[in-house]
């Protein structure tokens, strides 16, 4: 666990669902990575999915790279269903069949406790599916961690 004392750690527990990492070179290839998932979980007749980014003021580069139909979830209306690209502090409370969490990068989830919390908050939207996309030149200390538990 990244540096973190015990009684300070997050307690994580089993996931009960599948959750899969994937280390992307670009942001291209988490887009695409994130698409391709994104339509399995479709033709398995998966609706209610969350496409989580690190932060608000990254969520215009994101909408450039899909391709495919998703909503905003802005947080001024509810979620009504379908595919959203949001950020975590928008889906607190609310759950998804799956959750695709881009760029678990050490700037957006860095060696902190609070970073751990927002970590374990996001993997926990998801009902069924979670699919983590770490970039490859600085993933999130806490992915280490992560393999361990799921």
């Amino acid at each position: 666990m990244p540096d973190s004392e015990d009684s300070q750690s997050v307690p994580w527990h089993p996931h009960l669902g599948e959750v899969k990492i994937g280390v992307m070179a670009t942001l291209e290839e988490m887009a695409q990575t994130a698409e391709a998932q994104v339509d399995q979980w479709h033709r398995q007749g998966l609706s209610a999915i969350a496409l989580l980014a690190p932060a608000t003021d990254q969520m215009g580069r994101w909408e450039t790279l899909f391709t495919m139909p998703w909503q905003r979830l802005n947080g001024r209306e509810p979620y009504r269903g379908g595919t959203v690209l949001t950020t975590l502090d928008l889906v607190r409370g609310l759950e998804f069949d799956a959750v695709v969490l881009l760029e678990v990068s050490q700037d957006a989830y860095p060696d902190q406790e609070q970073s751990a919390r927002a970590l374990y908050t996001a993997i926990t939207r998801a009902r069924r599916f979670v699919h983590v996309l770490v970039p490859l030149d600085r993933p999130s200390p806490w992915i280490q961690y992560l393999e361990q538990k799921v």
